[in-house]
């Protein structure tokens, strides 16, 4: 199956108003929704899950960016919906990540192909539930719904006199208020890095991915090439907190199920090497990481 040539990328302008902002937002990451699930039907391409599954995680993402206009009793129940449907592919992407990217990076070990065998198996099953999920009467009434929801602005009768007059209001002050708040969100969880448990850093991994996708939103409202090296310092940031996060529950959280049913021995060897390979690894992405924060911090923001 053929690749979508679909552009994530929201066309907003600096002449639209916060409600036509987030229109375009919410239809732009529909379209791509749409455009990819095919591909993550499919499973052969395992671009399309992971494409689908930021989609609904996107659209989710703008709806606490907006939150001043479009408070939580109007945008709950949508992203609630929203979440239910990215969680039944995540372990989907989580074996893809495992397979793909960690175990085929490590050398041939006793072990390896049968924990490999295994994690493929459940890699299939995963899928199949993916497929249901996308096959279901709930996700057919999510996406009804939700699309005439965004299209309609629906939102206008559940709102107050002061949030309706906010979202008639030019979209570039309301981006860079929206901007700033993100941002400090993020210096503040990345305060004294060096100090932070492997939790504290899993909540700044999740407040630098709302500022990345709050910068790849408004990118079109400020200059483009600052713009897009600030979001690649993010990205990098990200990268190496993903890295952590990966190395610390790859043991509680994807092995451990996957080989609790299992009795091979070999696979459970190479699995506690493969374990203890990845927590050796841990100090140098550490390393990286306090490079990469030093590096973030020194970018001055472009809407500032």
């Amino acid at each position: 199956m053929r690749r979508p040539k679909i552009s994530k990328d929201a066309p907003i302008t600096p002449k639209q108003t916060v409600e036509e902002a987030f229109q375009t937002i919410m239809q732009v990451n529909f379209d791509h929704l749409h455009a990819w699930e095919p591909v993550a039907y499919e499973g052969k391409d395992t671009d399309g899950v992971r494409k689908v599954r930021v989609s609904l995680r996107r659209m989710r993402s703008a709806m606490p960016i907006f939150r001043a206009a479009l408070p939580r009793s109007v945008t709950d129940p949508w992203a609630k919906e929203l979440k239910w449907a990215a969680s039944l592919l995540g372990n989907a992407r989580d074996l893809d990540v495992l397979i793909d990217e960690r175990l085929s990076e490590h050398k041939q070990a006793p072990g390896k192909k049968k924990l490999t065998a295994f994690a493929q198996k459940s890699r299939d099953k995963s899928y199949a539930k993916a497929r249901a999920m996308l096959d279901s009467k709930r996700y057919a009434n999510l996406k009804r719904n939700f699309s005439k929801w965004f299209k309609g602005k629906a939102w206008r009768d559940e709102l107050s006199g002061k949030e309706r007059r906010l979202l008639k209001k030019n979209i570039v002050p309301f981006a860079v208020k929206a901007l700033n708040k993100c941002e400090r969100r993020v210096m503040t969880a990345g305060s004294n890095i060096k100090s932070r448990s492997d939790e504290e850093l899993h909540r700044l991994r999740i407040q630098c991915k709302k500022l990345r996708y709050a910068a790849e939103f408004f990118t079109p409202l400020f200059d483009r090439q600052r713009m897009r090296n600030y979001i690649n310092r993010l990205k990098e940031l990200q990268d190496m907190l993903g890295m952590m996060h990966d190395i610390a529950v790859v043991k509680d959280d994807i092995l451990g199920p996957l080989l609790a049913p299992v009795k091979d021995k070999a696979a459970h060897r190479f699995a506690d090497k493969f374990i203890a390979e990845q927590k050796g690894q841990y100090s140098d992405v550490q390393k990286n990481l306090f490079r990469r924060w030093k590096g973030f911090v020194s970018t001055s923001a472009p809407w500032k």
